[in-house]
């Protein structure tokens, strides 16, 4: 049997986001032009670069998926990552990698969005922050669904697994498993897919994980 290779539908990544946690607050189309007006007025410091996130996080999550509307998204990153080179704020350093992550992701870029999901990893792993790090490989798997890239979707989801488990946090380790599971069940690897279910259900059980239903 073998099964072609297909991205997750948008909707659906954007559920697994929200599940991890990943995705920031996203403007209501009615505000925009309330922000548009706002960031013309901004003395450019870090609430001229909020404004420039929120507006991308718009265009980026906006529905429809068009390339008009990932193209602004990209503008107004990079215009906050310019902005970010003068303020040198860690903290935004970091928000913006990720919006710039997600953006190249979402427009089928995955080249593009690693290279800057592997440069917070790379941070991470300096600061010896196996939390956060995990965290990031973690979303990587979430963000990246590009059929092309299930190779390095898989070393990601692997390496948040290992990574969990090594600090006990179990239900964070499982939910990567179930995430493996998926990807080899859209690679048509069905037995292996079947199998790493199994086991997150056993490991579900095992933790009294109480919405089991939904798994």
């Amino acid at each position: 049997y073998r099964c072609t290779l297909l991205p997750m539908p948008r909707s659906q990544r954007i559920l697994v986001l929200l599940s991890l946690g990943c995705l920031p607050f996203l403007l209501p189309a009615q505000s925009v032009e309330r922000w548009r007006s706002q960031l013309r007025n901004a003395h450019p410091d870090t609430t001229q670069l909020k404004l420039l996130l929120e507006l991308g996080n718009y265009y980026l999550y906006k529905p429809g998926e068009s390339k008009p509307d990932l193209d602004s998204a990209l503008y107004f990153f990079q215009k906050a990552q310019g902005l970010n080179t003068r303020l040198r704020s860690q903290k935004w350093g970091e928000e913006i990698s990720w919006a710039m992550c997600a953006c190249h992701f979402e427009a089928m870029q995955p080249q593009l969005g690693e290279k800057f999901c592997l440069s917070l990893v790379k941070k991470h792993q300096q600061n010896k922050n196996k939390t956060q790090e995990a965290a990031t490989w973690m979303k990587m798997g979430a963000l990246n669904r590009s059929p092309e890239a299930f190779g390095f979707i898989l070393s990601s989801l692997e390496k948040a697994y290992t990574l969990f488990q090594q600090m006990g946090k179990s239900e964070e380790a499982i939910n990567a498993l179930k995430e493996i599971a998926d990807i080899h069940l859209n690679q048509g690897k069905l037995r292996e897919s079947e199998n790493e279910l199994l086991r997150v259900i056993k490991e579900y059980k095992a933790i009294g994980y109480r919405n089991l239903h939904y798994t």
